[in-house]
């Protein structure tokens, strides 16, 4: 395992795959290199301070053509740190195919309809405007597939291999049947009547996050996104009981922060090589960021191989917000910055080679 500090800013070799890790922004989001040029998107970040997507950055750098070479944008679930910011992205990846959960929150369903005020003022509008975006470029472009709905084992993305090209394969782990029957209960529970529309409540839009199984060549990842460990028939419980693979993933990104909820401990025995890479982003707004010490501690007890896109501590304010603090101190005790600098984890493996060389950009590092 080789892991040199700065990432390459030119674009991966066509028999090379990359998987990219960027956050924590307002999001957090992941580009891979899948061979042959082709790219895909997972999430979305924005980096606060200069309002700029971290993506859109990163591949204008490393002379990515979006409009062409993204072939899929992946929006894992209905949470704004996660997908900020990914309305414009797919805008800009005009050949791109959007893919979304099949388990529907009330925010990506009202998005696609005509919703009247009375709903609209009940959802997450940071969320609603986000799916909002994307449904208005659907509505502009003529393909009929420019989007699809992920479900379990559903492959998103296929190429046959070629030449020395590997074959290509995207698929869908999650949400489960039964996370889809919930999610439909929970829509229809809350438009019931009228009159209860103020009660209405998404069900938890990790439990039908969509995570990732890619087969790239001689390369296996594994995606988690935020998916929880259920309950019974989602999550991971229900990946693991129909999904077998034939070979394990050696490279890992981490689910839900590395919270205790999202680990699953047969994922690590029956998904995944021994001591994969393993990637997270930190989340660090509330009372508990992740990943805590004790979170950091069980990754580590997998893998000795686990890099972090930032440390899960705030960082100290810039001299604007603490300029801002002061000119606040009447009416707010704490001004913070939460997100800081967004970092970026870079993992690069060359068809046939025997191990991910691994580089970062601070404030990322090893955990």
């Amino acid at each position: 395992m080789v892991s040199p500090r700065d990432v390459i800013l030119s674009p991966p070799g066509p028999d090379e795959i990359e998987v990219s890790l960027f956050g924590p922004g307002k999001g957090e989001a992941i580009a891979v290199h899948m061979g042959r040029g082709d790219w895909m998107t997972i999430d979305s970040c924005i980096e606060q301070p200069s309002g700029t997507n971290a993506l859109v950055t990163y591949f204008d750098a490393i002379g990515v053509d979006i409009s062409t070479q993204v072939k899929l944008v992946v929006g894992t679930h209905a949470h704004d740190d996660h997908i900020a910011g990914i309305g414009d992205l797919f805008k800009r990846a005009k050949e791109a195919k959007y893919v979304q959960s099949a388990a529907l929150t009330s925010d990506e369903f009202f998005a696609s309809v005509a919703a009247d005020e009375d709903i609209e003022r009940v959802l997450r509008q940071s969320v609603r405007s986000e799916f909002r975006a994307v449904v208005e470029e659907l509505n502009l472009r003529s393909r009929p597939q420019a989007i699809a709905y992920a479900t379990a084992q559903k492959t998103l993305w296929e190429v046959e291999p070629t030449g020395d090209h590997g074959a290509t394969r995207v698929i869908a782990l999650s949400p489960s049947d039964v996370a889809q029957y919930r999610s439909n209960q929970q829509l229809a529970a809350g438009m019931a009547r009228a009159e209860d529309r103020m009660k209405l409540r998404p069900p938890d839009p990790n439990e039908a996050s969509i995570a990732l199984w890619l087969e790239l060549g001689s390369s296996v990842i594994l995606l988690g996104a935020d998916l929880i460990i259920g309950p019974e028939g989602c999550g991971w419980k229900g990946i693991l009981d129909g999904f077998d693979p034939q070979q394990k993933a050696s490279l890992f990104k981490v689910p839900h922060h590395g919270s205790p909820n999202a680990h699953h401990e047969p994922v690590w025995s029956r998904l995944l090589e021994t001591d994969p890479v393993a990637l997270i982003a930190p989340f660090r707004p509330g009372r508990n960021p992740r990943p805590s010490s004790a979170d950091v501690a069980r990754i580590l007890s997998f893998t000795p191989h686990g890099y972090t896109t930032a440390p899960s501590r705030i960082p100290v304010p810039s001299r604007s917000a603490q300029s801002a603090g002061k000119s606040l101190e009447t009416v707010a005790r704490n001004v913070r910055q939460p997100w800081g600098r967004v970092g970026h984890v870079q993992a690069r493996r060359a068809e046939g080679a025997s191990g991910w060389t691994v580089r970062f950009k601070e404030p990322a590092r090893h955990l």
